[in-house]
């Protein structure tokens, strides 16, 4: 079965991964900002009362509030992400949407929380899924961890373990297809 984003070439896998980081960075910063600047730590508005609201906490940890005041940790761990990510680029020179796209996510969410980390000491969360009693999060986050599924979904299926590419069951398969067609053809 063909997984449509896995086909989907891109050109210039380089300018996408550096606009979409870009554009998420600046999204997450953005809404940081106008957070801090029309809310009071603590403050909360429901959008959907008990569902969903806006909730305005300073984290100094990781979820859930682990790991509390660890900022060294959590700043060594997004080097080693970032780091990891530009070896990937270096060696790896992805050409489709789904380790482009899912690398530069990752990215700019590390960064994003990064800069929180730098600047105020802790990382401005907003978003209070309450209807999944879920830690609050924000655009950076959502960056992290979309980027992590997408990068394993190619690593698992289209890069690496699971890849036609790299099974010799399917590449028997698809050999025997191959061999196939060419009989039908002649």
């Amino acid at each position: 079965m063909a997984f449509p984003l896995k086909d989907i070439q891109i050109k210039h896998t380089a300018r996408l991964f550096w606009i979409a980081a870009s554009a998420w960075f600046v999204l997450d910063q953005a809404v940081k900002i106008v957070e801090r600047l029309t809310m009071q730590p603590g403050q909360s508005i429901a959008l959907i009362p008990q569902v969903f609201h806006l909730t305005y906490i300073r984290n100094n940890g990781a979820a859930f509030s682990s790991f509390s005041g660890q900022t060294w940790l959590f700043f060594t761990a997004a080097l080693v992400a970032i780091a990891a990510i530009f070896m990937f680029w270096r060696f790896e020179k992805p050409t489709t949407l789904l380790p482009a796209l899912g690398s530069s996510l990752l990215i700019s969410g590390a960064m994003g929380n990064v800069v929180d980390r730098i600047i105020y000491g802790h990382v401005t969360d907003i978003f209070d899924a309450r209807f999944l009693n879920f830690a609050i999060f924000n655009v950076a986050d959502i960056g992290i961890t979309v980027g992590a599924i997408m990068l394993v979904v190619w690593l698992i299926f289209f890069g690496g373990i699971l890849s036609e590419e790299n099974s010799p069951e399917l590449e028997k398969s698809s050999s025997k297809k191959a061999k196939k067609n060419s009989k039908d053809a002649a």
